[in-house]
């Protein structure tokens, strides 16, 4: 089985510097245990991945044996297909709500008491403006947020780290020049959320840092990937080529963005 490729790992770059700038960790041994880290997962991935052994059309075949979910429509459906293809996975097949749902109940993290289990996910916008700042619909969006009573904002925005990492030509991008408007976001989440729940301080809010590596088009037309290694089935599907591998500097230099 292949090792996932890069574009599950670029995001992680992006928690990395999440996590020292949230944490205001601004000494060297840190950035440089962050910086080992990575190096070392990018070459277990460089000298451990393998080419898979089957063809695309082999693959394709392998993945229509699966039902869709969508197809699963009741609980009875979805027990039954489980108990089909050995899985366990528990469920409740009646959802709760009121007082009574788990999704309602509040939720402990570190130091902090999140209001409950609700969470807006991750949403890559293509309404930014042309400078990667908010729009209106962008602020729309985040209001929303606020009055929609879920409590953990997990992510909310995907956030691209630098220009080249975006995943189209108009999502937001983290940086100096657009701080004030990702501020402003957040300032307008938890004023909603305080007009109609009356307590926005249990609120636990954060934002995805992507680089959208091999599937970067920060430009129309078509893709712009950047990758730390050669697929041999995505590099060809996607017409990847060999100068789109990032080196060491730059894999160096994407960290401390």
């Amino acid at each position: 089985m292949p090792i996932p490729g890069q574009r599950y790992i670029i995001p992680a770059l992006g928690f990395i510097q999440l996590v020292i700038k949230v944490f205001e960790v601004g000494n060297q041994p840190i950035i440089e245990f962050a910086t080992s880290i990575y190096r070392g997962l990018i070459r277990y991935k460089l000298l451990y991945y393998k080419k898979p052994t089957l063809t695309n059309k082999e693959l394709l075949a392998d993945m229509k044996t699966y039902r869709r979910v969508a197809s699963l429509t009741t609980a009875e459906k979805f027990a039954e297909y489980l108990d089909s293809v050995g899985a366990r996975m528990a469920f409740d097949p009646e959802l709760r709500t009121g007082s009574d749902s788990p999704l309602d109940q509040p939720l402990e993290t570190g130091s902090k008491t999140v209001g409950n289990r609700f969470s807006i996910l991750p949403i890559e916008g293509w309404d930014g403006q042309t400078d990667s700042n908010p729009t209106e619909l962008t602020l729309r969006r985040w209001k929303r947020f606020g009055q929609s009573g879920a409590k953990r904002i997990a992510g909310g925005e995907a956030v691209a780290v630098r220009a080249d990492g975006r995943a189209n030509p108009n999502p937001l991008i983290a940086s100096d020049e657009t701080v004030r408007g990702l501020e402003a976001l957040r300032v307008a989440l938890v004023e909603e959320n305080q007009q109609r729940y009356h307590k926005p301080d249990d609120l636990l809010i954060g934002l995805q840092l992507t680089h959208s590596g091999r599937f970067s088009r920060p430009e129309k037309g078509g893709w712009q990937s950047r990758t730390v290694h050669a697929h041999p089935v995505l590099d060809e599907k996607f017409n990847v080529a060999p100068t789109a591998i990032l080196s060491g500097s730059d894999i160096d230099e994407l960290i401390l963005h």
